[in-house]
């Protein structure tokens, strides 16, 4: 079993990529430092610009999940799918050491920043959802074959 892609709307679907997956990244990046900033409190060392730089460093991982999870959506492969499952909760952990680290502060703390970010990326994600939805109608999809 294979999976296909369907585009309905080609600039519907590269404006989608870039505001989803590149701006989100970044997003995703300026909310854990933001958030982190301010969870940490005042005594946190590290300022809003080292944060950023460190967890910048730290998406590449992500990037990494993200080719991983392409090649398990497309190929139908379950190891492929239970290998990207493993790296998905890794890049969780190694996001929660770098912030721990970042603001000296434990691992409670960390999880609470990446939880908060998450659910500011979700948001982002369902506004820019909604907006492209309306502009381009369905971008594009995917069908099992």
């Amino acid at each position: 079993m294979t999976n296909t892609y369907t585009v309905d709307s080609e600039i519907g679907t590269i404006v989608e990529v870039i505001l989803k997956r590149f701006v989100g990244g970044f997003v995703y990046i300026y909310l854990l430092a933001r958030v982190g900033q301010k969870v940490g409190g005042q005594e946190t060392r590290v300022d809003l610009d080292e944060l950023m730089r460190v967890l910048s460093y730290t998406y590449f991982a992500v990037i990494i999940l993200e080719v991983l999870s392409l090649l398990a959506s497309t190929s139908g492969s379950i190891a492929l799918s239970l290998v990207a499952g493993i790296y998905g909760l890794y890049t969780l952990i190694l996001f929660a050491f770098v912030i721990r680290r970042a603001l000296d502060k434990g691992y409670g703390t960390a999880i609470l920043t990446i939880i908060i970010a998450l659910i500011g990326l979700l948001v982002y994600l369902m506004i820019i959802g909604a907006l492209l939805g309306g502009i381009f109608g369905t971008t594009y999809g995917f069908n099992p074959e």
